[in-house]
């Protein structure tokens, strides 16, 4: 009894570093492999005033609209909907929606401040979503210096939610256009506890599957360990395993 306990005890404390070094592992791969750039949304527009407001706020057309999107195929001709890859993306949209008939970009030699505004928030985390980062958008070239003057002041206010550049030493075929360092501390934990949650599990069915191999080679006359034959001897002959159940 006391040993299963201790057994059971080990495999927490090995199954939580292992969780968080498989949790992190997997949204690597996602950062590194998912074309993030391939989106179709996944529904209808969510109510903007269930969102608490962003940094952007301050210096953006009133938000009038939030849709979520679902990661596609890379030419984006199959929506993956329902199913939980471990990256979605978020659509702010402040003045004009981009999904309105009236929606036209930023021109700023008519406008001094910008029409219509947009956050894309690029998440990833499984099962829940616990990095991310922004890219914002005027629908202008910044080109011109007003919109880049713009983009500096949002990118400012965005702070860790920009995210860092592209590392340069980064080989091409990865599509991975920035680095997310904002991190959502809750759902973390829960990334983690999930991932060393199914470490244990995993743990569990070996153990046991292991248990079952041993009492099947002792009901069969073998050792447990080599699977010589052992006869009524209460250590194994060959290797000097004790013969018991494990």
């Amino acid at each position: 009894m006391r040993r299963r306990k201790y057994n059971r005890l080990t495999k927490v404390i090995v199954s939580i570093p292992l969780g968080l070094v498989l949790c992190v592992f997997s949204t690597a791969l996602l950062l590194t492999y998912l074309k993030s750039w391939s989106w179709v949304s996944s529904g209808p527009t969510l109510n903007p005033d269930s969102f608490e407001a962003t940094y952007l706020e301050p210096i953006a057309p009133e938000l009038v609209a939030v849709r979520h999107h679902s990661p596609s195929t890379g030419n984006g001709s199959f929506a993956l909907t329902g199913i939980n890859l471990g990256a979605d993306m978020v659509s702010y949209c402040y003045g004009v929606s981009l999904w309105d008939e009236g929606y036209t970009p930023w021109d700023p030699t008519v406008d001094a401040e910008p029409t219509s505004v947009n956050i894309m928030r690029y998440r990833f985390g499984w099962p829940m979503r616990m990095l991310h980062y922004d890219d914002i958008s005027t629908g202008s070239s910044i080109a011109d210096p007003i919109v880049f003057a713009y983009h500096q002041r949002a990118n400012a206010i965005a702070g860790i939610h920009r995210g860092l550049d592209r590392p340069s030493w980064l080989p091409g075929f990865i599509p991975l256009y920035r680095v997310p360092i904002a991190v959502n501390w809750f759902t973390l934990v829960i990334n983690v506890l999930t991932w060393s949650a199914l470490c244990y599990a995993l743990m569990s069915c070996l153990s046991w599957l292991r248990a079952w191999i041993q009492r099947r080679r002792i009901k069969g006359g073998l050792c447990a360990s080599c699977k010589y034959p052992v006869g009524d001897f209460e250590r194994c002959p060959e290797c000097g395993t004790e013969i018991r159940i494990a």
